[in-house]
């Protein structure tokens, strides 16, 4: 498409084409760079720290404090074999789909029974 719009010779004197086709380029290669990179980057989605948890939530990290969370749970889905982390403060709940990550459910249960304990 570059070679025939640019250089063909047919859409020489069609500015707004090559503008369009520009701004239609640039949107393609911006969402095939963001999954690219997330993926690359490979960060953590769930980190356990003494004093809080923090869920890496769309690249951006949220923390909770251990002394805010009321109440934690793993649920399965009933419907397929998805596993959901939902964590309660008093001003939010959070939902987190758990299936995919390297330790699984009952791992990530042990982890949080053990720094929430400290």
């Amino acid at each position: 498409m570059i070679y025939y719009i640019y250089f063909s010779g047919t859409y020489d004197n069609n500015n707004t084409m090559k503008i369009v086709y520009v701004f239609l380029t640039a949107s393609l290669l911006y969402s095939i760079y963001i999954p690219t990179k997330k993926f690359v980057k490979n960060e953590p989605v769930l980190t356990f720290r003494k004093s809080e948890i923090e869920i890496n939530e769309k690249g951006k990290p949220v923390s909770f404090l251990w002394l805010q969370i009321i109440d934690w749970k793993i649920e399965k889905e009933e419907d397929s074999s998805t596993y959901y982390l939902t964590i309660e403060t008093a001003d939010t709940k959070k939902r987190i789909n758990i299936s995919w990550l390297d330790k699984g459910p009952s791992e990530i249960e042990e982890l949080l029974r053990t720094y929430k304990t400290r």
